[in-house]
């Protein structure tokens, strides 16, 4: 609809257009979203105090008298146990404490790391002297087997010749026993001894 200007009937102005009207359907839902976004900003207001009261707390301060209030409003709004408190507290000594273990694993995380090659250097060399250890042992093993077997065969040829290496009076005791030997063994050679000559028999004397 085109409206004219009572000063100047020549400059013409448009109505803007009526909004129609919103349903019942639409108006309920801005209501309930209204509602919704009211209720948000309870909620984060509510918790945000709650939780610098139980920080407070879990530092070691005493809660004031509105402190006291608040929590208990808040409690009652959020529908939180009445140790609300007490457990919020120890979770976050509990939380301080495994941050302060992350950061001490960390730390020693980090001085690992920095000496991680003169560990592996380490590593290497005592695997490297471990190997020279076994092999020093196989050694021995086999030197202490040959040991035996010489020693043996070293025993062996000292008894082959008793006149180097036996026992004094036993290889003088055996010399003199075959020396007696053999003067009876020359006593028996002059024995007298019957000979048969083409059939006679005849006695001599060797």
């Amino acid at each position: 609809m085109v409206r004219r200007s009572r000063d100047d009937e020549l400059v013409a102005v448009l109505d803007a257009p009526a909004k129609p009207a919103r349903s019942p359907a639409e108006i309920a839902a801005q209501v309930e979203q209204a509602t919704v976004n009211a209720r948000r900003e309870e909620v984060r207001a509510d918790v945000l105090r709650w939780r610098e009261i139980v920080q407070a707390v879990a530092e070691g301060h005493e809660p004031s008298a509105a402190d006291i209030r608040d929590i208990g409003a808040i409690a009652h709004r959020l529908r939180l146990p009445a140790d609300s408190v007490a457990i919020a507290t120890g979770a976050i000594k509990r939380a301080a404490e495994l941050e302060e273990n992350a950061e001490r694993f960390k730390r020693e995380a980090a001085e690992v790391q920095a000496t991680k090659p003169q560990l592996v250097a380490e590593i290497k060399a005592a695997e490297q002297r471990l190997l020279d250890l076994r092999a020093k042992l196989n050694l021995a093993i086999v030197a202490q087997g040959s040991m035996a077997e010489v020693v043996s065969a070293a025993g062996h040829h000292r008894n082959q010749h008793p006149m180097l290496w036996g026992d004094i009076e036993h290889v003088v005791g055996e010399v003199c026993r075959h020396d007696a030997a053999m003067g009876q063994n020359t006593l028996d050679a002059l024995k007298h001894r019957p000979q048969v000559v083409e059939g006679n028999t005849f006695t001599a004397w060797s």
